[in-house]
C-alpha cells in the first residue's frame, strides 16, 4: 500500500512539472524541484530498506513549507490608510512566469491610481536573466496603453531581487510621507513584508496583492519558500521582523 502512495505520488509530481512546463516553461525558476521530487518518492517506493532514511528528510522540507504557509495566511495586516506613495514591484517578464501575474499587477495599479490620483507612484524592477527591458519600464508601458501615460511615474530599474527593490525604492519616497501602498501578487505579499520591514522602510506600510493561475500556485509558493529560506540564510530578511509580525 505504501509503494503504491508512493508510485502515485511521483507520477503526480512528473505530470505536475509537464503540465508546468508546457503551459508555462521549462525555464520557470526552479521547475526542476518537481521531477527531482518524483526521482526521491520512486525511490522511496523501490528501495524499502532504506524508506525511512528517504522520508525524513521530505517530512522535515514539508514541515518547514507548511509552516511557511501558516506564517503567510496568519500574517496580521496593517491598518489601511490613504497612501502618498504607491509602489508597485515588477515581475518577470521572460515567459518564465505566467503573463497573467504580470497583468493581475497591472490592473491592480490601475484600480489604485483612480482611486488615489494624488500618490506618488513608483514602479521598481531592472532587468533579470534573458529580459529585453527592465520590469520597471515594461510596467511602464502597460500602464501608458491602459491611458496613464499623463501620470508622472518614478522608476527604479536597477534591482534584481525583491530585497532591492525596497533598498532601491525607499530613498525614493518624497520626505514627510506617511503611507505607502505597496502592489505585488498575493502569493508574494508575506515574504515582501518582511522583507521590506527588514529595510528600515521611511514610512508605514500596506500590502496589496494580485491574484495568479491557480494550477501555477503550488510551484510559485515553493519557489517563494525556497527563496525565503535562502534570503533568511543571507540575513536579508530579520528573524525579529519575521516573528515580529505574529506577537
Amino acid at each position: 500500500m505504501a509503494q503504491f502512495a508512493l508510485v502515485f505520488l511521483a507520477l503526480a509530481s512528473f505530470f505536475y512539472y509537464g503540465l508546468c512546463a508546457v503551459l508555462v516553461s521549462p525555464r520557470s525558476s526552479v521547475l526542476y524541484f518537481w521531477p527531482l521530487l518524483g526521482a526521491y518518492f520512486l525511490l522511496c517506493a523501490f528501495f524499502p530498506l532504506v524508506r525511512p532514511l528517504l522520508l525524513l528528510p521530505l517530512l522535515i522540507f514539508l514541515f518547514l513549507f507548511l509552516l511557511f504557509c501558516a506564517f503567510s495566511l496568519l500574517e496580521k495586516r496593517a491598518p489601511f490608510h490613504p497612501p502618498d506613495v504607491i509602489l508597485v514591484l515588477g515581475v518577470r517578464s521572460d515567459s518564465t512566469v505566467p503573463d497573467r501575474v504580470f497583468r493581475g499587477r497591472v490592473d491592480l495599479a490601475k484600480k489604485a491610481l483612480l482611486r488615489y490620483p494624488e500618490a506618488v507612484c513608483i514602479l521598481s524592477g531592472g532587468r533579470v536573466f534573458g529580459e529585453t527591458d527592465s520590469e520597471a519600464r515594461l510596467l511602464y508601458k502597460a500602464l501608458e496603453k491602459e491611458g496613464f501615460g499623463k501620470k508622472c511615474f518614478l522608476l527604479e530599474e536597477k534591482s534584481r531581487t525583491t530585497k532591492e527593490n525596497f533598498l532601491l525604492s525607499f530613498p525614493l519616497f518624497p520626505k514627510g510621507c506617511s503611507h505607502a501602498l505597496i502592489l505585488t501578487s498575493r502569493y508574494h505579499c508575506f515574504r515582501a513584508s518582511v522583507t521590506a520591514h527588514s529595510t528600515l522602510p521611511p514610512c508605514s506600510l500596506s500590502f496589496q496583492g494580485a491574484s495568479a493561475p491557480i494550477y501555477f500556485l503550488p510551484h510559485l509558493y515553493l519557489r517563494e519558500f525556497i527563496t525565503f529560506s535562502v534570503d533568511l540564510l543571507q540575513g536579508n530578511v530579520s528573524i525579529h521582523q519575521l516573528f515580529r509580525r505574529f506577537l
